[in-house]
Formats: structure tokens, C-alpha cells, sequence
């Protein structure tokens, strides 16, 4: 089930998204904290801004997408739980905002400085760094920039560093205790506590909620449609190689069977497991929780679901 729409929390993507986008100063702010300079001034270009460069391609989702006057987008990502695929997301997400910044034809200084901006509430690289920030460099000699302007960062809410600056420090007690230290996460959380009154973002997070939860409910009877007819084919196929040895008509009617009760099974299986893995995604099951539904350990559970983004 979804979490109610007063238990959300800026770190869940739904208020995330609609506070940022709805105050661009705090957003500015944000990410000057983040990135360490200043930003004359941020636009939105999209809230949750879809990009679908063909029709069989995957296409992304991103969470606050906006750009300043200097020709620099950025697209912000709140990551409550660590899918361990960070590193390719960021990759994918890179080259989906380039793609959708030039035309065919274009020249490539069209190509707009950009940042991809993961806030993180658990520990993406296992390292006790707040904000870890990735350019491309030559192997040979680190003094050499590709000077792409492209720049991917991971902001490590779990850190405990002795050096982290005292208003980073503030922004991870709030993310991850909901402390309120300063001017800014003041100012974050008045902001939460303002849009669990707002009548019209409940009925949109309830009507997305409800929406979603129907998208899960099909592609779980899509999972078991598949595997059904996977089963059914493999079924065949065992029941005549089956009924050469044994007698024809009793190897198909056997394989037949076999392969009708495999499919249901795995198909089952799969549908659950896509099921589970997105409400991880959309934070509204955690790791632990979702693993343990599967019968599975968390491990094997990242295992199973390893393939799925790419499907």
C-alpha cells in the first residue's frame, strides 16, 4: 500500500518534487549547498520530465529538471534506498538529457553543461566522503580533463566525516532525522509541513497512488499471461521430444502439463518479483521489505530483479 499523504516526507519523491519545483530559490539554494557555487538563476524546464527518445527505448523519468542563465542544466534525484545501479542510472540519465538537448543535425557545442544530482540516503560507494563528484579524466595523467562538461554527483547523507561543513552537515540531519538546525531545513521542512495541507497535491498523490497500484496489479497479470504461455510452449516442446522414447500422445499430454504448471509457477514468480521491485523503486516498499515478501534475502533478491531496467 502507498504511504499516506501526511507521512510524506521531503525525502519522498513525490513532496520532493512538488516542493523544488514550486520554490525555485529554495531549489537554487539546494544546489548551491550541494554543488559549492553560486547560481545567478534557476528555470524549471520540467517537474518529473519524462524523455522518451524513441518508442522501443526505455525512456527516464527525472525528478526536478531545471536549467540557469549560464546554459548548465541540472536534474536533482532523491534516492531514499540504494538499488545498487546508481553509477548506470546516472550513465543512462547523462546520455538521455544530451540526447533530448540536440537536434539531428545540430552542432555538438549546442551540448549544454549538465549535471546529474543524486541525493542519497544510504551510503552509495561505501566511502565516508558527503559529496562525491565525477568528471571525465585521463587514466594516465588526472590533470588532464575531457572538458565534456558533464558532471555526475552523489551526495552521502550517511556520512560522518569530521570536515563536513556545518550547513551540509544540517541538510543530513534533516534528511535523515528530521532535525531542523538552520535557516534552510527551517525553511524545508515549513515547506512539507504547508504542503500536507495542499487539498489539490493530496487528490493528485492519491489519484498517482491509486493509478499506480492498478499499473502493478496488470503488469502482475501480464507477468502471469507470459509465463503461462512460456510454460505452455516448453511444455509442448518436452512433450514430443518426451513422447518419441515414451509414446507420443502420453510425452505430450505429460509435457503439456509439466509446462502448464512450470509457466504458472514462474510466471508467478516473476510477476511478484517485478511487483515488488517496483514499489522499491517508487520507495513505497523498502529492500528489506520487498526481499522478505519474495522469500528471498536481499541479495538474492537484487539478483533476481538485476535485469529489469534494462528490460
Amino acid at each position: 500500500m502507498s504511504k499516506p499523504y501526511e507521512e510524506l516526507t521531503f525525502a519522498d519523491n513525490f513532496m520532493f518534487c512538488k516542493i523544488l519545483s514550486n520554490d525555485l530559490d529554495l531549489c537554487k539554494e539546494l544546489l548551491e549547498l550541494i554543488l559549492g557555487f553560486k547560481i545567478a538563476k534557476v528555470e524549471l524546464s520540467q517537474t518529473q520530465k519524462e524523455i522518451d527518445i524513441k518508442y522501443d527505448s526505455k525512456a527516464v523519468r527525472l525528478d526536478v529538471y531545471v536549467e540557469d542563465a549560464q546554459n548548465t542544466v541540472y536534474d536533482i534525484e532523491m534516492q531514499k534506498v540504494d538499488t545498487h545501479e546508481l553509477p548506470k542510472r546516472s550513465r543512462y540519465y547523462q546520455a538521455m538529457i544530451d540526447l533530448n538537448l540536440i537536434e539531428k543535425g545540430d552542432y555538438y557545442a549546442k551540448l549544454k553543461k549538465s549535471y546529474v544530482i543524486f541525493i542519497c540516503l544510504d551510503n552509495p560507494f561505501d566511502k565516508d566522503l558527503p559529496i562525491l563528484t565525477f568528471e571525465n579524466t585521463c587514466n594516465q595523467d588526472t590533470d588532464i580533463k575531457l572538458n565534456d562538461e558533464t558532471f555526475k554527483v552523489f551526495v552521502n547523507a550517511k556520512s560522518t566525516a569530521p570536515a563536513i561543513p556545518e550547513r551540509v552537515r544540517n541538510l543530513f540531519d534533516y534528511l535523515i532525522k528530521k532535525e531542523v538546525h538552520d535557516e534552510l531545513t527551517k525553511r524545508i521542512d515549513e515547506s512539507v509541513t504547508e504542503a500536507i495541507e495542499h487539498q489539490k497535491w493530496r487528490v493528485e498523490y492519491m489519484t498517482y497512488a491509486v493509478n499506480y497500484l492498478d499499473a502493478i496489479e496488470e503488469g502482475r497479470y501480464k507477468g502471469l499471461e507470459e509465463g503461462r504461455a512460456k510454460g505452455l510452449e516448453e511444455g509442448r516442446a518436452k512433450g514430443l521430444e518426451e513422447g518419441r522414447a515414451k509414446g507420443l500422445e502420453e510425452g505430450r499430454v505429460k509435457g503439456l502439463e509439466e509446462g502448464r504448471v512450470k509457466g504458472l509457477e514462474e510466471g508467478r514468480a516473476e510477476g511478484q518479483i517485478q511487483t515488488l521491485y517496483s514499489l522499491v523503486k517508487d520507495e513505497i516498499l523498502t529492500l528489506s521489505d520487498a526481499a522478505k515478501r519474495a522469500g528471498m534475502t536481499e541479495k538474492e533478491f537484487l539478483h533476481a530483479t538485476n535485469t529489469f531496467d534494462s528490460q
